[in-house]
């Protein structure tokens, strides 16, 4: 029989708590017999204590790491975002009753957001505690008798919530970079707060009124434009935050291309663009753009290009994203509609329709679930988020010609109250 090392905690007499470790092992006779015991009891509080502190001071020294890599507009951007689908979450389980399709769905492109913008910043303990959260929604969802267990799902929320205060603390206290954004200096000059552009305008737009001449024109427009963000910007930072994507799937991070990109948006469509981007990005690393060996194979640069493209439709301002990988899955999904009810085995639907699968919840292609994708909720996360602020995206293929990888676009439509050009 082995020896065994077994620790038990308890409180003292005097209210102490104590940590007490024992080790046993049979002392035998010449027969191979059993005849004593030998145990060893030791007082490991102090010794228990210590190795706590030093477990949270590698944690704290991994977070700081971690935090110092990127600027503290884009952290504290990413602190916003979390905090607010990490609310919304919050309402959604505490008002829910029991099982509902559209909650689960809703709670899964909120984490999954929270997770994914983590991940690409490489914040650890946040991704960790939103797959842990993941984990429960992905049971509820694949069982339709599953107990809705909103303690359970509250407490994996909690942990999420400690994770990011973690990450906000270590910032503010260790690192002393406490405070907005817009409120500090840096070497690109200073912010103006929301409220100073409101006011700004406001106060421009009067005097253009009494003044209509060229020059109150000119002051007009130019004001018009600020506290606007520009695609390129939002696009330059969703690349920017995939290095560390790239670098796990073994990937050289994409360059990107930008035809008519003289366009920016007001903060709230920015928000919702910069969350989509963020999965788009990642979708097209991961199931699109090749691996370098397939690549070369394929007479292609080694590095993936991703196009972003402005442009006019029928009267109609759309943005079209595409990179060029080998395309879309379309027999997977196909394949997929056919497993989960949505087509008969001999229904033949339109490719486009087939392709347009990717939004639907719960439905992926990879072969298995990773911190990285296969749950199906990254698309589907990305159509919500537009739709939220009156955009729209669909699927375009380039001349499909068979159920097999199709080149394609994403096409979102604009609504003309989110930008300015």
């Amino acid at each position: 029989m082995p020896p065994a090392l077994i620790c038990r905690d308890y409180q003292s007499s005097d209210g102490q708590r104590k940590i007490l470790q024992m080790d046993w092992s049979p002392i035998v006779n010449d027969h191979n017999v059993v005849e004593k015991i030998l145990l060893i009891v030791q007082d490991v509080t102090e010794l228990r204590t210590l190795e706590l502190a030093s477990t949270l001071q590698k944690e704290e020294m991994s977070i700081i790491s971690q935090i110092l890599k990127i600027y503290i507009g884009k952290f504290n951007d990413f602190i916003a975002s979390a905090d607010k689908f990490a609310a919304e979450n919050r309402k959604l389980i505490e008002q829910s009753t029991g099982r509902d399709t559209d909650v689960i769905a809703a709670l899964f492109r909120n984490m999954h957001t929270i997770k994914g913008n983590a991940r690409t910043y490489e914040f650890s303990f946040i991704t960790n505690a939103a797959h842990e959260a993941e984990q429960e929604y992905d049971r509820i969802r694949k069982d339709e008798n599953a107990e809705w267990d909103s303690e359970k799902m509250l407490a994996d929320l909690n942990a999420v919530v400690a994770a990011i205060a973690r990450y906000v603390d270590v910032n503010e206290d260790k690192l002393g970079r406490k405070g907005r954004a817009i409120d500090l200096l840096t070497a690109r000059g200073s912010f103006v707060s929301n409220e100073e552009i409101i006011e700004l305008k406001a106060t421009v737009v009067k005097l253009a009124e009494h003044d209509n001449n060229s020059e109150s024109l000119k002051l007009l427009n130019i004001v018009n434009h600020l506290g606007l963000i520009p695609l390129e910007r939002l696009v330059t930072g969703a690349l920017d935050s995939v290095s560390s994507l790239a670098k796990e799937l073994n990937k050289p991070t994409p360059k990107y291309e930008m035809l008519n990109g003289d366009i920016a948006f007001n903060n709230e469509f920015a928000e919702a663009l910069k969350s989509s981007f963020m999965h788009i990005v990642r979708n097209s690393l991961d199931h699109g753009i090749e691996p370098t060996e397939e690549r070369k194979r394929a007479n292609k640069p080694e590095q993936g290009l991703l196009r972003f493209n402005f442009e006019s439709n029928d009267g109609l301002l759309e943005l079209h994203i595409s990179d060029d990988g080998r395309g879309l899955a379309l027999h997977k999904l196909y394949e997929k509609g056919i497993s989960v009810g949505l087509y008969k085995p001999d229904e033949k639907p339109a490719p486009e329709a087939i392709a347009n699968l990717i939004f639907n919840t719960g439905l992926s292609t990879a072969g298995q679930v990773t911190q990285v994708s296969g749950r199906g909720v990254g698309m589907d996360a990305v159509r919500s988020f537009l739709k939220r602020q009156g955009a729209d995206i669909r699927i375009v293929l380039n001349n499909p010609d068979s159920l097999g990888y199709a080149p394609f676009k994403f096409v979102i439509k604009l609504p003309p109250e989110a930008f300015s050009i």
